[in-house]
C-alpha cells in the first residue's frame, strides 16, 4: 500500500480504491468458472494490485461486466419469448406469472387503493 502514500498518483483516490478492493479482486471471470480458474485470476489480480497496475485491473473487470450485461439482455429476450409462446398456446395464467415481478401476497387488504 505504499503506492497510496502522499505524493503518489493514487493519493486522491486511495480511499475509494481500498473500498472497491475486495469486489474488484474477487470478481469471477465468468458465470461458470471453476475454483481453479478463479484462483488463477485472483493471483494475477493481486499481482497487478501490488505493482500498482490499477488501470489494467479495472479494464479487465469492465470486460467481465460487459459480458454479464450481455447475459442479462439475452435472459430478458428469452423471458419475452416465453411469454409470447404461452400466450399463443392459450396459457394466459402462466404467461402473466412470467411478467409479474412483484411477490404474490394473496388477498389484498381492504383500503382506498384496492377499492
Amino acid at each position: 500500500f505504499t503506492m497510496f502514500t502522499p505524493d503518489s498518483v493514487w493519493e486522491k483516490v486511495s480511499l475509494s480504491l481500498v473500498q472497491i478492493f475486495i469486489p474488484l479482486i474477487l470478481q469471477k471471470p465468468s458465470a461458470r468458472s471453476k475454483a481453479r480458474e478463479n484462483n488463477k485470476y485472483l493471483i494475477s489480480r493481486l499481482q497487478k494490485w501490488d505493482i500498482g497496475n490499477i488501470e489494467e485491473l479495472l479494464n479487465e473487470c469492465k470486460v467481465i461486466q460487459s459480458r454479464l450485461q450481455k447475459i442479462n439482455v439475452t435472459k430478458e429476450f428469452n423471458e419475452k419469448k416465453a411469454f409470447c409462446r404461452r400466450m399463443l398456446q392459450g396459457k394466459v395464467k402462466e404467461a402473466t406469472r412470467l411478467i409479474d415481478n412483484e411477490k404474490r401476497t394473496g388477498i389484498l387488504p381492504i383500503d382506498d387503493d384496492t377499492i
